[in-house]
């Protein structure tokens, strides 16, 4: 094997050099070629998980996350921040099937403590970019969430709302706006307000959430703009 080991050496040298910065290019397909075959032949407890890790970066940041997973399942030890690497390669693809497999493998994995709240969230905000994504799967996160972590932010309510608007689901805007109002510690803001002004049928609880919108603020003259949660995108991995 000491041959076959120099020769995988010899690969990822060419590949790191391409990757680093200030060049940052895509490495020689015929190189990645080469180093897949050889991992194939040679035996686990000769490769090393650090180079391991570097083909998940440098795949995840070529957006293949299937390969970049594949690197990741050769590991023997792989640290959170690799898989991180390929949660974000997925969420970056437009295959929600995918990611959500690969999330839920984390969920299941000895990983599941270091997933906190952003990873959830990241999966109910990126819902509306899948072309697979679902408003079900939004709310399956959502209580999840619930379930890991207590008593629900209003961020998170921002969340399903927004997933609601995009999937023009007016019954279960319903049903969310409904959800928020047994939540008595939570106070909705003029962000929940502009979140529910895509429907009419929705009007009632518009008016119901403005009185506790202005009973709050002491009634002013008209709704400030976006306050504690603004939507910006989560990231991750990447």
């Amino acid at each position: 094997h000491i041959e076959d080991m120099f020769r995988l050496e010899s690969h990822l040298q060419r590949i790191r050099r391409t990757s680093r910065p200030p060049r940052s290019r895509h490495p020689n397909p015929r190189d990645m070629e080469a180093v897949k075959d050889l991992l194939k032949k040679l035996p686990r407890h000769l490769i090393e998980d650090r180079d391991l890790a570097d083909l998940v970066r440098i795949t995840a940041d070529m957006d293949q996350p299937m390969e970049a997973e594949s690197f990741l399942n050769k590991m023997r030890q792989p640290k959170f921040a690799v898989c991180k690497l390929v949660l974000g390669a997925w969420h970056n693809s437009d295959d929600f099937g995918q990611c959500e497999r690969f999330f839920e493998s984390l969920i299941e994995s000895r990983f599941h403590e270091m997933l906190g709240v952003e990873y959830y969230l990241m999966m109910i905000h990126n819902m509306p970019k899948w072309r697979d994504g679902t408003m079900f799967a939004a709310e399956k996160y959502f209580d999840l969430m619930e379930k890991s972590f207590g008593s629900p932010k209003l961020s998170w309510f921002h969340a399903i709302f927004r997933a609601c608007s995009h999937f023009q689901d007016v019954n279960r805007m319903k049903y969310w706006c409904e959800r928020l109002t047994y939540h008595k510690n939570l106070t909705p803001n003029s962000t929940t307000l502009q979140l529910l002004n895509w429907s009419e049928d929705l009007k009632p609880y518009t008016e119901r959430i403005n009185s506790i919108v202005n009973r709050k603020q002491g009634t002013p003259e008209r709704l400030k703009g976006l306050s504690d949660d603004n939507g910006a995108p989560l990231t991750c991995g990447k």
